[in-house]
């Protein structure tokens, strides 16, 4: 027991209560004259403990499955309660029955308002505030809850004033036995807190109790199960059909039996079946499995009785089962289970039944008419002292009338195997026909006993078969395909100008090959018969090929659509033969070659005298198996007065030169003097090195022709390279070719039309194809170039984002610089702003304004600054040009998007007066790059409005 000194705090309590009596004894006294009374001492603290159960002091004739809910409320009277254990706590503990055990318990929850975090509930194996599951054992069956609530001594417990209290749910399960021990018993739940108070500071408690009982009555109960699957058939003597019966123990008390009995109203003595009994039109085929072995008894049997109802003697009688029993003489099962069979125990036995041909009865005269009926058990279970329980389940099966049916597919193939409506093929081709022929799935069809595929069937085109579609052979990586289900034989007949012959077929063999001395040109049509007995959903499908002649369809044409027709037949003794049918499209086209040209120009604005690389990538591709281009050949040449062979010069074929492997090309040059095609180079293998066109006054016209006999791939690409020079006048009128002399010196464009053609065969049948692509270059005034050095092949210019601007301190503008390389052969370019820094920045913007930043030009902005790279930034400091402050990590101005930018820092704001940009060319670049585009470049510089006259101030 915990030993403490007297509580201050409690003394306090003490004084003040005493105090106030004192007042109203000392008026008492003072009016009867007796004096001060001594203070009286004040009540010992006690504990409060108050449980309930769903808000009762007892809650009986609970059943299985309900809940309840306990709650537990506690409190301190006159005084704190301080813990008596090692942790300081005032502990409450609710041990739960052992009737408990295995119960759910669930919403475990202890609270003490106003100190919440100084409560702690515990019970081993369940988280609070979750459900789980009581345990066994007194450990695991006490909630215990922890008060560590600070008192007025400075020690921990639970204060006087608050209420607290812990509630849980628990749940009767569902399964409990009526021989359950605490069937029907009080059971008793007793809490108990505890904690020291009390005059000699002891240890005080507190309990309580609430109680609840079950009932758990006695049921007896069964479920019973019964299916037919399927549950349709069509009529047809002999198809099986599989019955399952079965049943579950649903009685919560062990039962001495289970029977299961098919058909209920089979009684013993019986001279005939009863109406509605369905082995008048079925015959047992017998069990699935062997009733009799153990392992399918239900759980807690003991023994089994498998019984039939048996037809000997003249009589229908419950015989025990034995193999000798022919089924025919069967007509209902019955199966007995003994023993204690425990609640849930579940049984299922299945047996397979036929179809017959007439009612045992003879009421129902023709069964192929079609007939429905059902199927009862009857599952009866047997508990001791109680009477026994029988529940009826039925399935329901019907037989429909004889009937057969059968479905046709047919479906031309593209080249990845797939079905295609019309199908489109390039004259010459060989395609592939996929034939389908399928006894259509039960209850719609029966088994037949053959199936024909006919084809060509009727309605299709007379070519089918022809010299210009010509069988071509059955694929005999089909022959899994081929044989329907349940043929065990049959023919095939070909026909042919002189008439059919009929060929055996051997079951899962491949078809053949049309027979000697017939080939397949001879062919006229074909009859596949399959025999046997073939089940409904059985399927045949038949992949054959079908040349296509070169010449049927005309040069640039259409052929078709040829319509083929597929016939099915399926036939079965005593009925009527069915058919369908199906039919695809076959469209032949002309051999063609697709050729694609494309012109690329750059750079697409020059000065006379400047060189623009002109690419001419080409493309043929060719349509039909077996066609290839023999011959590509790419034109570029002069087309009229004002277009762009009048304003340039062609000077180089450029490299590198592809040749494909195998081919020659042949450059050639059309000389205006001559009036003729004139020879330049013949190459068999491509070359890095250029050839020069000369004379470039006379050349007016350049072509590549790209030759490969043997025939290139069906897509092959060749791309040639033209360098041609910006001209001062025309060629034909020798005007000038930049008239627009006066600013903004806007280009004058020329258009540019290359012709590529293509030739190529099919077999010994000519191909061709054609093709066209424009673009425009634009020559522009040499006056624009009026920069540094007129002449010298520079450009700059200069611009304001705003016109004007209110004069506030911390206003923003911008500038644009643009400029432009006119001519080659320079080593660097420096962007000088301004053009002449002065030391304190008078005479230029820059005694107005802070330069902020420069900013970053990306590839997308200005494609040609690939061809440069910014190698430095410089700031002007008014007297010297320095380095930035932040320059970039080895002072890579460039990134993978461009030139990066440049914001300067506060101090560089407020003291740097110029910016200049230097750039080198980026050769690598230059070299590979063929990106349309002007000449003119910019750089924009941000300007921030300083507060007055930098010369002023510094003046």
């Amino acid at each position: 027991m915990q030993q403490r000194s007297f509580k201050r705090a409690h003394v306090l309590k003490r004084w003040l209560a005493g105090g106030v009596a004192a007042l109203l004894l000392g008026t008492t006294a003072a009016a009867s004259g007796l004096g001060i009374a001594p203070v009286e001492a004040a009540p010992n603290a006690a504990l409060q403990l108050v449980k309930k159960v769903d808000e009762q002091d007892a809650h009986r004739n609970l059943v299985p499955g309900q809940s309840v809910t306990y709650r537990i409320e506690f409190s301190a009277e006159n005084y704190d309660v301080d813990g008596s254990g090692a942790n300081g706590a005032v502990t409450l503990t609710d041990m739960l029955p052992a009737a408990f055990a295995g119960w759910e318990i669930s919403d475990v929850f202890a609270t003490l308002p106003g100190s919440a975090g100084d409560v702690a509930v515990t019970l081993p194996g369940v988280t609070p505030g979750t459900a789980g599951t009581i345990g066994a054992t007194e450990a695991e069956r006490t909630i215990s809850v922890d008060i560590t609530a600070p008192t007025d001594d400075g020690l921990t417990g639970l204060p006087t004033g608050q209420q607290g209290w812990l509630s849980y749910t628990v749940t009767v399960p569902e399964n409990l036995s009526p021989n359950w021990d605490s069937n029907g018993l009080d059971l008793v739940n007793t809490a108990t807190i505890t904690g020291l108070g009390g005059a000699t500071n002891g240890e005080i408690s507190k309990t309580d109790t609430a109680v609840i009982s079950v009932d758990v009555k006695r049921t007896v109960d069964v479920t019973p199960a019964k299916t037919w699957d399927p549950s349709s058939q069509g009529f047809e003597p002999g198809a099986r059909s599989k019955v399952t019966i079965g049943a579950t123990q649903a009685s919560n008390v062990d039962a001495a039996s289970l029977v299961l009995q098919d058909l209920p109203s089979a009684t013993n003595g019986a001279t005939e079946l009863g109406t509605d009994n369905p082995f008048r039109y079925v015959d047992f085929a017998g069990f699935i499995g062997d009733p009799a072995a153990e392992a399918n008894w239900p759980a807690g049997a003991t023994g089994a009785t498998i019984e039939v109802y048996a037809f000997a003697n003249g009589e229908w009688n419950w015989v025990t089962y034995a193999a000798t029993i022919d089924n025919a003489d069967i007509a209902g099962v019955r199966l007995s289970y003994t023993g204690a069979i425990v609640p849930g125990a579940t049984v299922s036995q299945a047996f397979t039944v036929s179809q017959r041909d007439e009612d045992r009865l003879g009421l129902n005269k023709d069964l192929s008419k079609g007939y429905d009926t059902d199927n009862k058990v009857d599952a009866t279970v047997t508990v001791a002292g109680e009477p026994p329980v029988t529940k009826t389940a039925k399935a329901e099966f019907a037989v429909t009338p004889m009937t057969i049916a059968v479905e046709a597919g047919k479906a031309f193939l593209n080249a990845k195997g797939e079905p295609v409506d019309p199908l489109r093929t390039v004259a010459g081709n060989q395609v592939h026909a996929l034939l389908t022929a399928q006894n259509q799935a039960a209850p719609r069809s029966a088994t037949l006993g053959s199936l024909t595929i006919k084809d060509p069937g009727v309605g299709s085109d007379a070519k089918y078969f022809s010299s210009d579609l010509q069988f071509a052979g059955f694929d005999a990586a089909y022959t899994a395909q081929v044989w329907p289900a349940g043929a065990t034989g049959g023919t095939i007949t070909w026909h042919h100008a002189g008439g059919t012959e009929t060929v055996s077929l051997t079951a899962g063999a491949a078809l053949p090959v049309v027979p000697a001395p017939l080939t397949n040109a001879d062919i006229t049509g074909f009859e596949i018969t399959f025999t046997g007995a073939i089940v409904p959903g059985g399927t045949s499908q038949v992949k054959y090929a079908i040349d296509t002649t070169p010449s049927l369809a005309p040069d640039g044409g259409t052929a078709g659509p040829f319509k083929n027709v597929v016939d099915v037949e399926g036939a079965r003794p005593g009925l009527d033969p069915v058919t369908d049918n199906d039919s695809a499209e076959l469209t032949v086209v002309s051999p063609a070659i697709e050729v694609k040209v494309e012109k690329k120009l750059s750079p697409s604005v020059v000065l006379p005298g400047d060189s623009v690389i002109v690419q001419l990538p080409t493309t043929a591709t060719a349509s039909g198996d077996r066609t290839k281009p023999t011959e590509i050949v790419v034109t570029d040449e002069f087309t009229g007065e004002g277009t762009f062979w009048d304003a340039y010069d062609a000077t180089a074929v450029l490299a590198p030169i592809d040749v494909p492997t195998g081919s020659t090309l042949l450059i050639e040059r059309f000389d205006s003097a001559q009036n003729k095609w004139v020879p330049v180079d013949t190459l068999t293998t491509s070359q890095m090195t250029d050839i020069a066109l000369a004379p470039a006054e006379t050349t007016t016209g350049v072509r590549f022709t790209y030759t490969n006999n043997a025939g290139f791939g069906q897509s092959t690409s060749v791309k040639p390279n033209l360098k041609f020079k910006a001209r001062d006048t025309l060629r034909v009128s020798g005007e000038t070719t930049t008239p627009n002399n006066t600013a903004p010196f806007t280009p004058t464009k020329y258009k540019n039309t290359v012709v590529a053609d293509t030739t190529g065969k099919l077999e010994n049948r000519p191909v061709k194809g054609t093709d066209t692509a424009d673009i425009e270059g634009a020559i522009r005034n040499p006056e624009w170039a009026t920069g540094p050095g007129v002449g010298g092949g520079l450009w700059a210019a200069k611009s304001w984002a705003d016109d004007h601007l209110v004069t506030q301190s911390g206003t923003t503008s911008s500038t644009t610089q643009r400029w432009a390389v006119t001519k080659t052969g320079f080593d660097q370019v420096k962007l000088t702003d301004p053009a002449t820094p002065t030391a304190t920045g008078a005479g230029t913007v820059f005694d107005a304004f802070n330069l902020t930043g420069v900013d970053a030009i990306t590839f997308g902005q200005d494609p040609q600054l690939k061809w440069d790279t910014v190698t430095g930034v410089e700031l002007w400091n008014g007297a010297a040009w320095v380095a930035p402050a932040n320059v970039p990590a080895g002072g890579n101005w460039m990134n993978a998007n461009g030139f990066t930018g440049y914001t300067l820092t506060a101090a560089e704001r407020d003291t740097r007066l110029g910016v200049r940009l230097l750039l080198a060319p980026n050769d690598t670049a230059r070299a590979a790059a063929i990106v349309a585009g002007d000449l003119e470049r910019h750089v924009q510089l941000r300007h921030r409005w300083y507060s007055c006259a930098r010369s002023r101030v510094r003046g």
